[in-house]
């Protein structure tokens, strides 16, 4: 059974694991695809989290009676708001050179919080062949292209007067005219201004409506069909080793379940984030964790798989190595969420995500890459390296009793 295990969690994973690391590496990040990786997390991670029960069912011969005697383990939770978007900025302005001589309308791309991190300048260019450039993420400020952004009203080069600079980009953003107040060196002036392709404030599309409809369907299963693993497994008289792992394992799954599902049903219902600052970075934290603590049981059960199989008659201590095992992995899944505390704030259009929390790209790429060793990486070697040792041993032992006398009593 718990080889099958970690097969699903290797077949629901890998797939969001490898479109992330593609997004994490692209010199040019496409502006959609944290969503998509999101909705990746969404369908990978409610598989997985359904799939333990199902697999438990299939391997434990009295589940099903104790199926049936738990259809009251089951209740509706209606949470807090979703801990996940993108805090997307729209801001076109226009710049004013000299004598209030008026640019053309510089849109910026979408300013989306991963983006800010560095600040590059956008290259300028006006109509007299002087190029200048300013930077149109976040704080804004301007400098040479390419150069990463210091101040927030940092201006560097000039437009004669009567020149115009257009930037090449078509997306637009839009925030209020006080984020933009200010006056740059060489008398430039920063101020809002309406765009003529204003951009549309996201709402309840029929793609969201779908998804909410697929996890209300998921979160009915997985809260049945765990609840009833709960039941299972926490019966007195069963005092097998084994059964405070997959306890630990089930509740994983029901963190996921009550915690994952309700809050991206209604955070997909209500777009915004209204919950506030403290109640998104504890659900960042929440979701994280469940997702750690998932992995990091499975891990113990493959390590006491591989002791029960290559060191049977360690037996006797197999109990007390377990909840040791099971100490450290939830503490370690404490402390590698608790980064998730620490969660940008939404500008306008109000939302709740961990990216843009480091000052320079390759600092989150890092923690990106961490948290892609320590939740993937490093459980998948162990459960590899464990079972792989566990068929050998298996065929090692098959083959030495086929050249043994056979006695028949």
């Amino acid at each position: 059974m718990t080889i099958v295990i970690v097969a699903s969690f290797i077949v629901c994973w890998t797939p969001y694991y490898l479109l992330g690391l593609w997004y994490w590496f692209q010199p040019n990040m496409i502006e959609e695809m944290p969503e998509y990786i999101h909705h990746s997390l969404f369908l990978f991670g409610l598989l997985h989290t359904c799939s333990d029960p199902i697999i438990y069912g299939l391997y434990t011969p009295c589940f099903r009676e104790d199926m049936r005697m738990c259809c009251h383990g089951v209740t509706r939770h209606k949470l807090a708001q979703k801990p996940r978007t993108v805090a997307l900025l729209h801001f076109p302005f226009t710049l004013k050179c000299a004598e209030g001589t008026e640019l053309q309308t510089l849109h910026c791309p979408p300013c989306e919080r991963i983006h800010c991190t560095p600040r590059k300048a956008l290259k300028l260019q006006c109509n007299g062949g002087i190029t200048t450039g300013i930077c149109g993420c976040c704080p804004v400020c301007a400098k040479t292209e390419g150069e990463t952004c210091g101040g927030k009203w940092d201006y560097l080069g000039k437009c004669d007067e009567g020149l115009v600079c257009t930037y090449e980009e078509s997306q637009h953003m839009e925030v209020t005219g006080q984020d933009f107040k200010g006056i740059c060196q060489a008398g430039v002036t920063v101020s809002a201004t309406n765009s003529s392709e204003p951009w549309k404030e996201p709402s309840f599309t029929a793609a969201a409506k779908l998804r909410v409809m697929l996890t209300f369907c998921f979160f009915l299963f997985a809260g049945y069909s765990n609840s009833a693993v709960l039941y299972s497994v926490a019966r007195k008289g069963r005092k097998s080793h084994i059964r405070i792992l997959i306890l630990s394992l089930t509740i994983a799954d029901l963190m996921i379940t009550f915690i994952v599902m309700p809050l991206d049903t209604i955070w997909n219902i209500t777009v915004q984030w209204y919950a506030g600052e403290v109640p998104c970075k504890v659900l960042n934290f929440l979701k994280l964790f469940a997702m750690y603590s998932s992995a990091l049981v499975l891990v113990v059960i493959s390590l006491d798989r591989h002791t029960a199989i290559l060191r049977p008659f360690s037996f006797t201590g197999a109990s007390h190595r377990n909840r040791v095992m099971l100490a450290v992995a939830w503490t370690a899944s404490i402390l590698l969420a608790s980064p998730q505390l620490r969660t940008v704030e939404g500008v306008n259009f109000t939302q709740c995500i961990a990216s843009g929390s480091f000052n320079e790209r390759w600092k989150e790429t890092l923690y990106n890459m961490f948290t892609f060793v320590t939740l993937y990486v490093t459980p998948l070697s162990v459960m590899i390296f464990c079972y792989a040792r566990i068929l050998w041993e298996i065929g090692r032992q098959a083959n030495h009793g086929r050249g043994q006398p056979q006695i028949l009593l």
